[in-house]
């Protein structure tokens, strides 16, 4: 049968080895050893002796990147492709040697390829998101985060690059004014970071730098419940809300939250703002002089702020 045949094949390929594959057999033995120069010359030696030796041509590109020759097993890797368009480790290794080599455009255009036919694995999913967004591809990231989600297994390392992707893709989504596909970027990214309080911050802090509050209001109500009272949380909870609320009211929100022990350097800065608007300055003034005996340095800067303020209202 045909399958007896191929079994055979195989059986008499082991006992008998062809020149070709003696040849890779001694390049690998070296490679094992570190006799790196040694071992190229046996699998660059070895290419002649098959009509397509992209295996040949895999070790070898292997061996000079192990010499430091990215572009050498570069041009290996791919003239391995033009044996075999679709041998997996020539392919892999084309796209690794690009992404060493940081031509992200080019390592780009072998994912497709690579995902349609082959298993990804967790850490060549961490590439494929690196080069997407150095490619500036963001278009194809959902597609990534699905494939991440859809891991039995996922790594710390690759919710950090993934979420990281996402954040810098919604970014780019704002400043080209795309707000759905920003939101759409950042719901995903803050999902693969597991809900990271710091990931919800820096999206709020994109949305207020725009002065689009109420979608950083929206994206602030996602917040994960186990950060509900906490002072970053309280902190964050103002820097949304203040821009909703007067002056007077920024004022009595910001002395509550010192109160309960959650001031910082952007909630008096606020309060002093509003009490400049509303003429405080002698409030403002002995509100800073409070503040002087624990931070010259941020009372200072805060003398800047009422100064500042104070001449707009003139």
């Amino acid at each position: 049968t045909e399958f007896q045949q191929k079994l055979e094949a195989i059986v008499n390929s082991k006992l008998n080895p062809s020149a070709y594959f003696l040849k890779l057999n001694r390049g690998k033995k070296l490679l094992a050893q570190h006799e790196i120069e040694k071992a190229v010359n046996e699998f660059l030696q070895a290419k002649p002796l098959d009509s397509k030796p992209a295996l040949a041509c895999f070790y070898a590109g292997q061996a000079f990147q192990k010499l430091g020759d990215n572009s050498r097993a570069l041009l290996e890797f791919q003239e391995g492709r033009q044996f075999h368009s679709l041998h997996y480790r020539c392919l892999t290794g084309e796209f690794d040697a690009l992404f060493e080599s940081k031509n992200y455009s080019a390592a780009f255009q072998l994912i497709e390829t690579i995902q349609k036919n082959f298993p990804v694995t967790s850490e060549r999913l961490g590439r494929f998101f690196i080069v997407a967004v150095f490619a500036n591809r963001f278009e194809v990231l959902p597609q990534f985060c699905r494939m991440f989600t859809a891991l039995e297994h996922r790594p710390a390392e690759l919710a950090n690059i993934s979420s990281l992707a996402m954040l810098t893709s919604g970014r780019y989504y704002l400043k080209e004014r795309l707000f759905d596909q920003a939101a759409e970027s950042f719901e995903f990214g803050y999902n693969l970071s597991n809900k990271n309080f710091e990931f919800l911050e820096k999206t709020i802090s994109e949305y207020l730098k725009i002065e689009e509050y109420t979608r950083a209001q929206a994206f602030f109500n996602k917040a994960s419940s186990a950060d509900y009272g906490k002072t970053q949380y309280k902190i964050l909870e103002f820097r949304v809300g203040q821009h909703s609320l007067s002056d007077e009211g920024i004022i009595k929100k910001g002395q509550q939250l010192i109160d309960d022990g959650h001031g910082d350097s952007e909630i008096y800065a606020a309060m002093v703002k509003s009490m400049a608007l509303l003429g405080k300055e002698i409030l403002a003034g002995s509100f800073i002089g409070k503040i002087q005996q624990a931070s010259p340095e941020l009372s200072y800067s805060l003398y800047q702020t009422l100064e500042k303020f104070l001449k707009a209202k003139q």
